[in-house]
């Protein structure tokens, strides 16, 4: 039986605060569309910043969900204003959009995070934006081979 619920995602590094809060009526299903959007590169949600900030961490493999409150019940609008209330008491920095509708404050706080984050080049030591890092390695060093990350990085 699937679960209805409030979730949260987080990253199993403990200095990674950063973490997104959902709310689902089919937990299984809605974690294995986590699951593939960070993975698959054709998926249209791959390059939403929540997808690029867990794949510049870890991957979805270093990542879990916690089942913040089950749901009985509930129509979708109902669900959706307890995952509000779950969004404000605990503030995730993740989350892009309000449980109802499009948060743009947010969503470029998040780009902008996403966009000044660094990186140490590996060949080199040069400090440079995650998104510059790519280019980087191919212009200088020929090859972005000397990139090693858990999972490709796309920059969008």
């Amino acid at each position: 039986m699937d679960i209805q619920c409030i979730y949260q995602l987080k990253c199993k590094d403990n200095n990674i605060k950063e973490t997104y809060i959902g709310s689902t009526v089919n937990y299984r299903k809605r974690m294995n569309d986590h699951k593939s959007s960070s993975l698959n590169i054709k998926d249209a949600h791959y390059c939403l910043p929540i997808y690029m900030f867990i794949n510049v961490n870890g991957g979805i493999s270093n990542w879990y969900s916690v089942v913040l409150e089950k749901c009985i019940g509930l129509k979708k609008t109902q669900l959706k204003c307890k995952e509000q209330m779950w969004m404000r008491l605990l503030n995730p920095q993740l989350n892009c959009y309000y449980a109802t509708g499009i948060n743009i404050v947010r969503k470029n706080e998040t780009k902008k995070k996403w966009n000044m984050a660094t990186k140490e080049c590996s060949v080199c030591g040069s400090i440079l934006l995650k998104n510059n890092l790519k280019r980087h390695m191919i212009n200088l060093h020929g090859s972005h081979t000397a990139i090693k990350p858990k999972t490709p990085l796309l920059l969008c």
